[in-house]
């Protein structure tokens, strides 16, 4: 079986006219059988060492649910998903963050560069229930080569997330309340008014018919009208905010950042079989190269 040499070498060798039998080139990995298995345990070796000193990654995570106030889920979130993501990656959150990770590990990270490699903010949606409204939570993962480091920048990005969005919910909350409060009260005085019109229809009405009476009690009746309508209107508002407040969820931390103990490798299996081959290959083409000098074949240029 005769194959063209230069197929076969052409990162070695010159010749484009030469041509080598299987039989020789089987006989030459024979003969530097001793040379291959060589240079291939030296660059196993080293590929032993380079996973071996590759950069441990701690991931500390953490979750909290997002706020929401009102009924319609659409417009129910306090923050939309992208406004809270953007909050965590915006500077107010991350710059006391990004201080204290280059303070822990002695290194000089922007907040952008902090935030492009070291951080991680997912939003996902949960439905609990057929009828349950779609809960929005937030995920916040934080590596660095010391699982300490992870949880601690972590546990800041938390904190300093919450305290930028409560005020939000609490003013939010409190809008909501003095409405609820307000409606109460004039609902209230407005039902003090029907009970106030009602006796004086009737003391109208049970009195002898005087001069425009008839027309007094004619408004009377209108204004009652009023009123009823008023009120209906008044209870249906107040009943939306209540149920707003009913189904109001506050920021809440559904997990803190954990010390994480396991650290994330790097795909050593896959890059184990690839290295392999590759050094397979290259200690093979080595003996070919070793063999051409012996021979001494020249090598173009």
């Amino acid at each position: 079986m005769i194959i063209n040499k230069e197929f076969l070498l052409f990162f070695m060798v010159g010749k484009h006219s030469e041509e080598i039998n299987v039989a020789e080139l089987i006989d030459i990995l024979r003969k530097n059988v001793i040379f291959i298995i060589s240079t291939f345990m030296i660059l196993m070796i080293i590929f032993s060492f380079v996973i071996l000193i590759w950069p441990k990654s701690y991931t500390s995570e953490s979750r909290v649910q997002l706020a929401s106030i009102g009924v319609d889920p659409k417009t129910s979130s306090l923050f939309s998903p992208v406004e809270a993501k953007s909050i965590i990656e915006s500077g107010a959150v991350l710059e006391s963050a990004v201080l204290k990770y280059n303070d822990l590990l002695e290194k000089n990270l922007t907040i952008s560069q902090f935030k492009d490699k070291k951080l991680s903010a997912e939003i996902y949606k949960e439905r609990i229930g057929r009828d349950e409204l779609a809960v929005d939570y937030l995920t916040i993962r934080v590596s660095s080569s010391s699982p300490e480091v992870s949880k601690e920048v972590n546990d800041e990005i938390l904190t300093n997330f919450l305290d930028y969005v409560q005020p939000f919910y609490d003013r939010t909350l409190q809008v909501y309340n003095e409405d609820l409060n307000g409606t109460k009260k004039l609902k209230s005085d407005l039902e003090k008014e029907l009970e106030s019109a009602k006796s004086l229809l009737s003391r109208l009405s049970s009195s002898s018919v005087q001069s425009g009476g008839a027309s007094d009690i004619l408004l009377l009746t209108q204004v009652q009208a009023s009123y009823r309508g008023q009120i209906i209107g008044l209870f249906d508002r107040q009943i939306k905010i209540e149920n707003a407040l009913a189904n109001s969820r506050r920021f809440k931390v559904i997990s803190y950042p954990q010390l994480e103990s396991k650290f994330s490798s790097p795909p050593v299996f896959l890059m184990t079989l690839a290295f392999t081959v590759i050094s397979f290959l290259f200690s093979a083409s080595l003996a070919f190269i070793k063999e051409q000098y012996k021979r001494n074949l020249p090598l173009r240029h």
